[in-house]
């Protein structure tokens, strides 16, 4: 083969050396980088870390990757990050550079990765963190990383950095966690919710933020050297995310229902508690009515949401989103309402099938039809 065949392979391959030696000077322009992973919270507790840290004055960035991709600037602005191609791990470069502009002390960055090759590369190639976070370790995703929660726990391992420090608020499969820190010449810090969390406390959180993402966010905001009062003042102050879980009171028919927005749980452990939590707020209301939003790219979470639905006790089940092709198998007996995509006839559906004092619970995935709804409820909610 001619010698100039290999100039356009020397070519890329000088390109590629170029991007890591930038990338790498970049990094080092910004002092302290945590990565938060986990199954269920990374979201909340990237945005309570860094406003927390910002409250204390510390010039801190986040970038979440929740129901909307959003960029946290150093000056507490929110922007949302508009993508015009596939979502991919190289947008963590592109944070990393906006962080160097802003001059961010702290970049907090929610792992947008799931298969674990990809998580690697994402902790290994592009961040380098000091700090990770591992959340919590519970069923999701399950046809990349695995059925059981070992196999979990293992895949969420991948992202926990070298020689630094690893929080976590996982009680189950701590072990493996542990194992993998201990590797990595990492330590590893449990937080206790119930030691960072107090009663007086527990009176002050609002409920759509989650006291476990709450007491990670604290542990860290005062591991980095922000003072807890001021960073929980800056937590406290969020606002809240339209996907979060919260309770509407609505009226549909003239009497009064509850629509539950507990979509972004996505697993049914998580989905369990918000149930728990609904069930305890609305004492005495009925009937419980189940409102699972599938999305055909996550086949797997209709499996794993069957069960959860039949121990629920649901009394109706309707079936929302994408359209469901094992649906009565999966969900025997729920009414199937997927050919309705918009929010307004939806809703208008829902209330001629069901009673007054009625629990509407949506659970299942938070994209689509459902992100819809819960924007259309919040809205008229008001008017109520």
């Amino acid at each position: 083969m001619a010698l100039w065949a290999f100039i356009p392979i020397g070519i890329y391959l000088l390109a590629k050396l170029v991007e890591s030696l930038v990338h790498h000077r970049l990094l080092k322009r910004v002092p302290l980088r945590i990565h938060v992973n986990g199954t269920r919270g990374k979201s909340q507790t990237t945005e309570l870390i860094t406003y927390g840290l910002q409250a204390a004055g510390i010039e801190a960035m986040g970038k979440v990757t929740g129901s909307v991709p959003t960029l946290l600037h150093t000056d507490g602005r929110r922007t949302e990050i508009k993508r015009i191609a596939p979502t991919s791990i190289r947008e963590q470069q592109w944070v990393i550079r906006q962080a160097v502009q802003e001059k961010a002390q702290v970049l907090v960055l929610e792992c947008m990765a799931i298969k674990p090759e990809l998580q690697r590369a994402s902790e290994r190639r592009m961040l380098h963190s000091q700090i990770g976070i591992i959340t919590n370790v519970r069923p999701d995703h399950t046809d990349l990383l695995g059925k059981s929660g070992e196999a979990i726990a293992h895949a969420l391992t991948c992202t926990i950095p070298y020689h630094g420090t690893l929080f976590t608020a996982e009680e189950t499969h701590r072990t493996i966690l542990a194992q993998a820190a201990e590797k990595r010449e990492t330590k590893l810090v449990c937080v206790s919710t119930e030691e960072q969390i107090g009663p007086a406390l527990e009176q002050q959180i609002p409920a759509w933020i989650h006291a476990e993402n709450l007491a990670l966010a604290l542990a860290i905001c005062e591991h980095v050297g922000a003072p807890r009062d001021a960073a929980l003042r800056g937590m406290l102050s969020i606002t809240e995310d339209s996907g979060s879980f919260r309770i509407i009171h609505l009226a549909a028919n003239r009497k009064p229902v509850y629509f539950v927005n507990a979509f972004s749980g996505n697993d049914p452990i998580s989905t369990k508690i918000m149930l728990e939590k609904t069930l305890s707020s609305l004492e005495g209301a009925s009937p419980l009515v189940g409102l699972f939003n599938h999305r055909k790219d996550r086949f797997f979470r209709a499996q794993t949401f069957a069960e959860f639905a039949r121990k629920a006790m649901f009394n109706r089940l309707f079936l929302i989103g994408d359209r469901l092709s094992d649906s009565q198998r999966l969900f025997p007996g729920a009414t199937d309402l997927s050919e309705i995509h918009r929010a307004a006839p939806l809703w208008e559906r829902i209330q001629r099938e069901i009673e007054g004092g009625s629990i509407i619970f949506g659970f299942g995935n938070i994209a689509g039809i459902a992100l819809r709804l819960n924007e259309h409820l919040q809205r008229i909610s008001e008017e109520v």
